[in-house]
């Protein structure tokens, strides 16, 4: 079995599809989607979300194929046609791919966060004010020659000390 579901991928929106019966195995035990779809070695959480985003005759269609290549055949009651569209009937409706494989806080209809897109305002805000405050100094620092650049004062010339009393 292919092991790219991730803990993502394992959403409760494929539940009822996933858990739902086809059959009895030959020993009589119940035999779910998810069961049939791990023993073709498909991801049964990927196939999911690829069915539900396809078109409801092409969804039959795929699981009919993949119920037909299960060991044994496939079931005989009832038939797999009639079987899979029911089945199919359990899935989301219309599911994006890429939604189905990723959900999180970015899957869905994307909000701006408007904390974060304060914080990126207050940062262009204190960038700038450093700018202009940068430029404003050294313009100003130009137009002083008696200044220092270097931000060292002069020393005072030394005076001679009076010894007289």
């Amino acid at each position: 079995m292919t092991h790219s579901a991730t803990v993502a991928q394992l959403t409760s929106a494929f539940n009822d599809f996933l858990f739902a019966p086809i059959t009895h195995d030959a020993h009589g035990m119940p035999l779910s989607v998810l069961s049939a779809l791990a023993r073709l070695n498909v991801d049964p959480w990927q196939e999911a979300a690829n069915l539900a985003s396809l078109p409801r005759e092409a969804a039959i269609q795929r699981l009919t194929g993949l119920i037909a290549e299960l060991p044994g055949g496939t079931p005989a009651n009832p038939g797999p046609a009639t079987n899979a569209a029911g089945l199919i009937g359990l899935l989301p409706q219309r599911v994006d791919r890429t939604l189905a494989a990723r959900k999180g806080p970015f899957a869905g209809d994307p909000k701006p966060n408007l904390v974060a897109i304060a914080c990126l305002v207050w940062m262009a805000f204190m960038l700038g004010a450093q700018l202009f405050t940068a430029s404003h100094d050294s313009s100003a620092q130009a137009h002083t020659p008696n200044v220092p650049t270097t931000g060292m004062v002069s020393p005072k010339p030394m005076q001679p000390l009076d010894t007289d009393p």
